[in-house]
């Protein structure tokens, strides 16, 4: 094989690759460029790799199937969160319930305080409080804040309800309304509460 006039050639066995040949059949070293080859850590395969190693560096992006599992995460978690969203019926019976809650949890407060406490329930939401030094002074923390109700969620007419330190009470009902539907929350004379649709 002929030595190119870059000083390189292309050798078919190891042992040529070491040793260059002439016409005249003279061996001498010959040095020949190793192919370089990329760090283990590099992500883009260099000149002389092949095989599963260089292939797998080789590939970006995301494969079909796993883009598949993500979109069925994805669909899966929506779906989730759909069914989780009360209706307009659901959302006003919760919204009753937990007023019927705060009405009972004031009727216990004023029994085990032996203050007289309230719930009293506007347009605009509803509130709790309690008799201290004369005056009706909203419950201390989380639960004395005023809550809101719903959008589209509206109280018939402002109600008052009353709990002695017994836990008696006037009679009071409370109406809500939405999209066409109405509940009630009823409180007996003994202080018993209800929520009737």
């Amino acid at each position: 094989m002929p030595i190119s006039a870059t000083g390189s050639n292309v050798f078919s066995s190891h042992r040529e690759r070491r040793l260059g040949a002439t016409e005249r059949g003279w061996l001498f070293p010959v040095a020949t460029p190793t192919p370089a080859r990329a760090p283990r850590d590099s992500p883009l395969p260099m000149g002389g790799e092949s095989g599963p190693a260089s292939s797998r560096r080789s590939e970006t992006g995301f494969t079909l199937i796993e883009l598949m599992v993500v979109l069925v995460i994805v669909a899966l978690a929506s779906a989730a969160v759909v069914t989780a969203l009360p209706s307009g019926a659901a959302g006003l019976r919760q919204e009753a319930t937990a007023f019927a809650a705060r009405a009972v949890a004031a009727r216990n407060a004023a029994i085990v305080s032996g203050r007289p406490a309230r719930v009293t329930a506007d347009g605009a939401g509803y509130r709790v409080e309690e008799r201290r030094g004369g005056r009706w002074l909203p419950w201390g923390g989380k639960a004395g804040r005023p809550v809101a109700w719903e959008r589209d969620t509206r109280a018939t007419a402002a109600v008052t309800v009353a709990f002695d330190s017994t836990g008696l009470s006037d009679p009071a009902t409370l109406r809500l309304q939405r999209a066409g539907r109405a509940i009630a929350v009823q409180v007996s004379a003994d202080g018993t509460v209800r929520v009737e649709e």
